[in-house]
């Protein structure tokens, strides 16, 4: 578990908090299949086509280690703990074209959880359910440069906040339970999506804003908490796959 003394970026190659793998796919990769598409299509077609097929640069992290936290009087019945960092998003993939440069962006990350809570208490009511559960996960950017957040490391703030809510675990249930959790740029969302329903539904946040500020340098950090008495989370494995578009 992550101590308060952690003050920078964490370096992956090190750090107890990753275990990185890469796809095959590299951004000179997309980018010269996509310059030899350009000789026959337009544009839009060949953009729709990469599109269809998925080809795209990605960046996935991945951590898997038991790791549990229970709130109770010697933490203030209030705990969070880091559980994983993603790979540092590359500033300047190599050998990609420079007119490919500027039309670069994230287009979408996706995370990939198996996690629990304590098992028992809770309301009886709820059981089942992700109401009213106080055993959960967020997200956070970490940003060279930013302030210090709580946990000791740089968080970006974004409206005075740094924390997204990524998933909650079901309410009082031992089984381990695998989520799954897509955002994507704020352009590409649907406007209709009632946020609340898919709390209620789903147990995860839609993470509104946060594609649109990552940008290369960035690590997204994966924190996992627990508040009130005798609520636990225990995460075995988490995944974090970061989609560039070019």
């Amino acid at each position: 578990m992550m101590g308060s003394s952690l003050s920078s970026i964490v370096d992956e190659t090190e750090s107890p908090y990753t275990n990185t793998r890469r796809t095959s796919i590299i951004p000179f990769d997309v980018a010269s299949v996509r310059q030899a598409l350009l000789h026959l299509l337009p544009r839009e077609l060949v953009d729709r086509i990469l599109d269809l097929a998925d080809y795209k640069p990605r960046i996935v992290s991945y951590r898997e280690q038991k790791s549990r936290i229970t709130a109770g009087l010697n933490n203030d019945n209030d705990v969070q703990e880091l559980y994983m960092l993603s790979e540092v998003i590359p500033h300047t993939p190599l050998f990609l074209p420079k007119e490919l440069l500027n039309t670069m962006h994230i287009s979408s990350v996706t995370f990939t959880i198996e996690s629990h809570d304590q098992g028992w208490g809770g309301e009886p009511e709820h059981q089942g359910s992700y109401h009213a559960t106080w055993s959960w996960l967020e997200a956070a950017i970490i940003r060279p440069g930013e302030p210090n957040g709580e946990l000791g490391y740089p968080e970006l703030k974004v409206d005075g906040e740094s924390r997204w809510l990524l998933q909650r675990n079901v309410h009082a249930s031992g089984d381990l339970k695998k989520h799954v959790v897509t955002w994507r740029r704020s352009s590409d969302e649907p406007s209709a999506i009632n946020e609340q329903e898919v709390l209620e539904e789903y147990g995860c946040g839609l993470g509104k804003g946060f594609v649109d500020v990552l940008r290369p340098g960035d690590q997204v950090a994966i924190i996992y908490r627990a508040r009130y008495p005798g609520w636990a989370n225990t995460v075995y494995s988490a995944e974090i796959g970061i989609d560039i578009s070019i």
